[in-house]
């Protein structure tokens, strides 16, 4: 264990115990975001989840801990951190405002990289709506248990686009020479038309 590993754990240590006495409870409460929101004591990247973790632990209503997430996910510079804080965010609290521009985020590149499709970059283009279709898939699995949410994150139009961005790569020639691309595209535009009723769905084939 590094000296700066074991002074962040011996501050951690601190606000454990400090938590449980009533007049130092605010006192610990601060100390444990300053060591969960990485912008104190230079960046304790060993021991902000620990804190994230006494924080839900101390609080019924995870309400402290989402707003620890809340202020990592927008200070923090480090994708996978971010990243994970978004995730433990949705189970805690998944119509968040920083869940839901996630999630639109996601749809709305998928979208964008669908309608941009160029052929000289045939090989990077696939690569990339791979990757934006796995991240979508994620989200979704996330959501699994609030369908609801999920509809009520990503509207009808949200679908509507993603069915005309993406029908035009289930052409023949596409099943036929690039599958894995006809798949990509089969796969969303499937998942897609689970929170649209059939007109819905026909104006968005049809691109009416």
């Amino acid at each position: 264990m590094t000296a700066e590993h074991q002074i962040g754990w011996s501050r951690l240590r601190k606000a454990e115990r400090l938590v449980q006495i009533p007049e130092h409870r605010q006192q610990a409460i601060a100390l444990l975001f300053k060591i969960a929101d990485l912008q104190g004591y230079g960046g304790d990247e060993y021991n902000y989840l620990p804190a994230i973790s006494v924080l839900e632990k101390i609080d019924s209503t995870k309400k402290l801990a989402i707003q620890a997430l809340e202020r990592l996910i927008e200070t923090t510079a480090q994708i996978t951190i971010r990243e994970y804080a978004l995730k433990r965010l949705a189970e805690l609290e998944p119509e968040n405002k920083l869940v839901a521009e996630k999630i639109n985020h996601v749809i709305g590149s998928v979208i964008q990289l669908a309608q941009n499709y160029d052929m000289n970059e045939h090989t990077k283009f696939k690569e990339l709506l791979f990757i934006e279709h796995n991240d979508y898939f994620f989200w979704r699995r996330r959501m699994n248990s609030n369908p609801s949410i999920w509809k009520k994150i990503l509207r009808t139009h949200d679908f509507k686009q993603l069915v005309i961005a993406l029908k035009q790569y289930l052409k023949r020639e596409f099943w036929e020479k690039e599958f894995e691309l006809y798949d990509i595209a089969y796969n969303l535009i499937w998942d897609g038309t689970q929170n649209m009723t059939y007109p819905e769905f026909y104006q968005a084939w049809y691109d009416l």
